[in-house]
Parts: C-alpha cells; structure tokens; sequence
C-alpha cells in the first residue's frame, strides 16, 4: 500500500493485536506468551510512570523494577527503544508520542518544549536547555529545534545574551504595554531606528517582572507596543 508511518501508527492504535518493534516490523502480541498476572504487573507499573501524563523513555527505563525488567527483557523488548514504547502503548491505549517521549491522550503536557518550561520557571541558559535536552537521549539536532521553538511559541523570551527567561514570570498588564509604549516613543523621537543597546534608564519602565527589564527583553516586545525590528544581515560588507 505505501502507506506513509504516521498513516500505519494511526491504523495501529485501533488494533490492540499488534505492535511495531525494531525497523518498524510487526509484531502478533500472541507472540510474546504474557500472562495475565504479567499483564496486570505491567499495566500497573505503566500507570504509576504516566501520573504527571507524561514521561521520558529515559526515566521509564531507570525507574524499572528488576521484575518488570525480567517480563520485558525475556521477551526482546528492552533491546530498543521502539519495541519499548510499542508495548507500552499496547497496555494503555491512550499514550501517545514516540520515541522519546510519551503522553497521555488528554495530558495538557505533549512537548518537551512544554516539559523545559515547567521544569525552568524562571531563567534559562542555552547550555541548561541543552544538558537538559540530550540527557534525555535526544540529539544535538534537536537542541537547535527545540530551542528555536522555545521563542518561536512564546514559552521564553531573550533576557540576557545567555539567559532566557520563562513567559510565566511576565506580567504583560495595559499599563505596562502602556509604560512601555510611552518610554520607547520619548527614546525615539525623531529617530528612525534606534539599538536596544542605546535605550537609556529602562527601570522607568513599570516592572514587568520581578528581574525587572533588560535590553533584550525590550527588544523583544517592542513589537506588542508597534515597533518593528529590523532584519540582521549575515553578509560580511554590512
């Protein structure tokens, strides 16, 4: 049929008869002989991990107990990653995700994206976010994504040259839009363009967090106030 992977995951989860294991071949669960006591073990031990409506195929493993190590080893399931998360899948119907990471249906928590902000209410360096990152298995490829997408949809914004800080901490009220919209309009003036690092005496600024602002963060949120960046040039002559 040629069918593409996300066409067969989705004909698989309505088939509680088979799972895809290593180089996504298929696999009968008759095969692996489980008994309901082993059954009833490893659906508890899955419902135990996903009490948050998540988990990481990291944590999974390392919280393992020998014995439910034994029912999965003799069977070939632990000898990767994606034979692992099939059969948790199989013993609860509503986990999604692969193969990293794995969530429940209804879980308001389905991207690491959304994990890094729970985990770093406050401020974050890209060397946090990257440690945090590949210490769950993921590789350096997706640090780069991960990290685009944490600005990109707003869970952090650029505080420092280093820091980020969480969107959580900003209490972007009217009258601070309004305090911020009258401090950049008496700095430009009559200015056609003006560098974040040129502004002068940003505490009058109301707070907007209790780190208070940065030139950074100005830059950031110019725009909710009606200012546009300008584009940076990668071009050497400029």
């Amino acid at each position: 049929l040629k069918w593409k992977n996300f066409k067969l995951d989705q004909l698989l989860e309505r088939i509680d008869s088979i799972i895809q294991v290593e180089d996504r071949k298929l696999c009968l669960i008759s095969k692996f002989e489980f008994t309901d006591e082993e059954i009833q073990k490893l659906k508890e031990y899955v419902d135990i991990q996903f009490q948050n409506g998540y988990a990481f195929a990291f944590d999974l493993r390392f919280n393992m107990k020998n014995e439910i190590i034994n029912i999965l080893n003799s069977r070939n399931l632990l000898a990767d990653e994606y034979s692992f998360m099939s059969i948790l899948k199989w013993l609860n119907p509503n986990l999604r995700g692969y193969p990293k990471l794995l969530y429940l249906k209804d879980s308001p928590i389905q991207t690491i994206e959304q994990i890094i902000s729970i985990n770093f209410p406050d401020t974050i360096t890209r060397k946090q976010i990257q440690d945090f990152i590949i210490s769950y298995g993921y590789s350096e490829q997706t640090v780069y994504k991960v990290m685009f997408e944490l600005i990109d949809k707003n869970y952090f914004y650029q505080y420092t040259g280093l820091e980020f800080i969480n969107a959580n901490q900003l209490n972007f009220t009217d009258s601070i839009i309004l305090s911020l919209k009258t401090y950049l309009d008496e700095q430009f003036r009559n200015k056609v363009y003006l560098s974040a690092l040129d502004l002068v005496g940003i505490n009058s600024i109301a707070p907007i967090c209790h780190q208070g602002w940065s030139y950074h963060l100005i830059y950031e949120l110019a725009p909710k106030v009606g200012y546009r960046h300008i584009p940076t040039n990668s071009d050497y002559r400029y």
